[in-house]
């Protein structure tokens, strides 16, 4: 059964808590995924297009709130797309960071000494005459690397059988390098074994710039560890956080379980967080 809404399921006490973002937007982060929730999803991993109202309201945002994209896509990229400066971008699922008026991306210093087991891995597949056998992509993120099925599937190819493909390349060359593997939206990807993820790239940001409350927003199985972090906290702490999922016909049942709201698709995301402009 599609854990997909037809319209949001929304946490009662949701307008409490936007209310105190309003009345203390210095120290109220608000964190997005980009890929799912502030952009459709595109047939080609480089299609993606930030939908136009959604930065219209994350530029005002900027102006008064603590604002952070996060991504699996490079950080760099990932702001390339987004077009807002003086935010902070956090990509490579949390493996690293672009911040507010730097000029160059920086990684978090558990994955730093994985660089070269990661450029080996790299190196093994772009030999890997299955990949290109299969329409498989690879992408270089140089402190992860993914393998998409997506655009074989969109060509015809059979879903289970391209990921199961992927999936075994994925698990044989992590194995002999020394790296994990993680399953995405019809990715798999290639990384350090560290406990580096979205949910540790946003929990940084929180203690660093001394966060009082977050709102997250994503569609995804990675966006799970954010949601897990933010309750960690909420437990341990009393950090107080609103964690919105995006829905799809792909989206993990634990993301809509975990969530205190829940969007039916990205082109509600925009509307939703218009009102803390007011």
């Amino acid at each position: 059964m599609s854990s997909r809404p037809a319209s949001p399921k929304l946490w009662e006490n949701f307008e409490t808590l936007l209310a105190e973002f309003r009345r203390d937007p210095v120290t109220s982060g608000i964190f997005t995924d980009f890929d799912g929730t502030i952009s459709e999803i595109a047939p080609s991993y480089g299609g993606a297009r930030i939908i136009p109202e959604a930065r219209e309201v994350l530029t005002g945002l900027a102006e008064a709130y603590p604002l952070y994209i996060v991504s699996g896509r490079m950080a760099t990229d990932v702001a390339a797309l987004v077009g807002i400066p003086g935010i902070v971008y956090i990509g490579v699922h949390g493996l690293e960071w672009l911040d507010r008026e730097a000029m160059e991306a920086r990684p978090d210093p558990r994955v730093a000494p994985f660089g070269e087991a990661v450029r080996n891995a790299a190196v093994r597949l772009e030999s890997e005459p299955l990949l290109a056998q299969h329409a498989l992509v690879l992408e270089n993120k140089v402190w992860m690397l993914g393998i998409h099925w997506r655009p074989a599937v969109e060509a015809g190819g059979p879903p289970e059988t391209l990921a199961g493909i992927a999936k075994g390349i994925a698990r044989e060359v992590a194995a002999s390098a020394g790296l994990k593997v993680r399953e995405g939206r019809m990715v798999v990807e290639l990384m350090p074994p560290v406990e580096a993820n979205k949910g540790t790239g946003v929990q940084h940001f929180i203690l660093r710039d001394k966060l009082e409350r977050a709102l997250y927003a994503g569609d995804d199985r990675t966006d799970i560890d954010v949601f897990t972090q933010l309750a960690q906290l909420e437990r341990e702490a009393g950090f107080k956080n609103l964690r919105v999922a995006v829905s799809s016909a792909e989206a993990p049942a634990e993301l809509i379980e975990k969530a205190h709201v829940v969007l039916p698709e990205p082109a509600w995301v925009a509307p939703f967080l218009r009102p803390l402009l007011a």
